[in-house]
């Protein structure tokens, strides 16, 4: 029952939300309410799977968290006047297509093949090490999966990263030239096809969700550019936003059977587990506890951290995987990002840094509404959205406070300015 109050609480504040915001739904916190909405409706759908019963004080951190990130996008619009609709079209009368030469189209396209294969490999020679002795290579995700090793040297880490930047870079030539001046360049749809040899041969499904996400949110920028950011028009991005989910559910099976998981359990009970268990380890967080951290902020500056301990820094190692909680289907070491703020800074801490994430989501989007609509802007803006599209999920904050997103602001600027 307490399950159904949380479900009808979270449709009343993405109701209020969608107004009080000038029923836009590109918002940060109307998009974490959405993803707790998801959250939810899966665990209700799944509960003989997990015979849990969640408390109201879990519903009520939920509930004020959405709607501080709400009060950070209220409060960051103050900062700004009114957009001017007829100064966006002005801007846009001016603009320029993107027209990356073909051959640099090519170099691009072969760099993310080779890099694909180098990494698929680098990854099938592990796993015959960890015991993939039949030599599978559909199957060898599971046993590097298993290890929990596995680990990209220098070289693989900088060319899937910046193959990665390659793709945001093509998808944002493809919506720009689509939204600005209306031409559809196809041709750079090639690199980012090519991007999927990559993404078959991590173990990491979450890595695709980003990839999703970032692309999403480019595509959601130019979406609203191409209507002058008016309020409504709204149709493209839900449609987006559906052929995004599913394509997500489609890889996310696909590539659960090269890890295991897609065979050990029944779709439903798969997407139960990964899309909905985080709310029954919230819940048993905040009714249970965990030992005190050792570190300041230990869950979200835990790359951070890492990177002080290899430069030289006495930096105590903390646990490096989540604890198992027990439910009825089994086990997860999976928690919404809320456990992570409030171990680190206590529940008043987690409702100011979910105003935070509002406030500066906005505000990053109200320059983008000015016509700020530059390569780099715009990626960081998909980078930022990452962690509260997944705030009900996981906690991906950290990966995004890391030496990662600094490389990927330098390739980003280096491709902008020779591309």
């Amino acid at each position: 029952m307490v399950d159904i109050v949380l479900l009808f609480l979270l449709v009343l504040e993405w109701i209020t939300i969608y107004i009080l915001n000038g029923r836009t739904l590109f918002s940060p916190s109307l998009i974490s309410c959405s993803m707790f909405l998801l959250t939810t409706t899966v665990f209700i759908l799944s509960n003989n799977y997990f015979v849990y019963d969640i408390h109201y004080k879990t519903i009520i951190i939920i509930i004020l968290s959405i709607f501080f990130i709400l009060l950070g996008e209220l409060y960051s619009n103050i900062l700004f006047s009114k957009v001017s609709y007829s100064y966006i079209s002005s801007i846009k009368s001016t603009a320029k297509q993107i027209n990356i030469p073909n051959i640099w189209i090519f170099i691009i396209l072969i760099f993310i093949i080779v890099s694909g294969i180098i990494y698929f490999r680098d990854v099938y020679r592990f796993s015959l090490k960890v015991g993939n002795i039949p030599g599978n290579y559909f199957m060898m995700a599971m046993f590097v999966r298993q290890s929990h090793e596995y680990e990209k040297n220098i070289v693989i880490s900088q060319m899937t990263l910046l193959s990665e930047c390659l793709v945001y870079l093509m998808i944002y030539c493809f919506c720009y030239n689509s939204a600005i001046v209306k031409v559809k360049s196809w041709k750079y749809l090639l690199p980012v096809a090519a991007y999927s040899i990559q993404v078959f041969a991590s173990d990491n499904r979450t890595d695709f969700l980003r990839t999703i996400i970032i692309v999403c949110i480019i595509f959601f920028v130019f979406e609203k550019v191409r209507t002058d950011w008016k309020p409504g028009n709204n149709k493209k991005i839900i449609m987006t936003s559906i052929i995004a989910l599913l394509i997500f559910l489609f890889i996310f099976r696909l590539l659960g059977y090269r890890t295991g998981t897609s065979i050990r359990n029944p779709l439903r009970e798969n997407l139960a587990e990964y899309l909905s268990a985080s709310i029954v380890g919230l819940d048993t967080y905040l009714i249970q506890g965990e030992p005190r951290n050792i570190l300041f902020g230990q869950e979200i500056f835990k790359r951070i951290y890492s990177i002080l301990r290899q430069w030289g820094f006495n930096i105590p190692e903390i646990q490096k995987f989540e604890s198992f909680y027990k439910y009825a289907g089994g086990t997860s070491n999976i928690y919404t990002a809320l456990k992570a703020y409030i171990k680190d800074f206590t529940v008043f801490g987690e409702m100011f840094c979910m105003f935070l994430w509002g406030l500066v989501i906005n505000y990053s989007i109200n320059r983008v509404k000015r016509g700020s609509y530059s390569f780099i802007r715009v990626s960081m803006l998909g980078i930022m959205f990452y962690p509260i599209i997944m705030v009900s999920i996981e906690d991906v904050t950290a990966t995004v406070l890391s030496m990662s997103t600094l490389y990927m602001m330098f390739y980003f600027w280096i491709l902008k300015i020779f591309l």
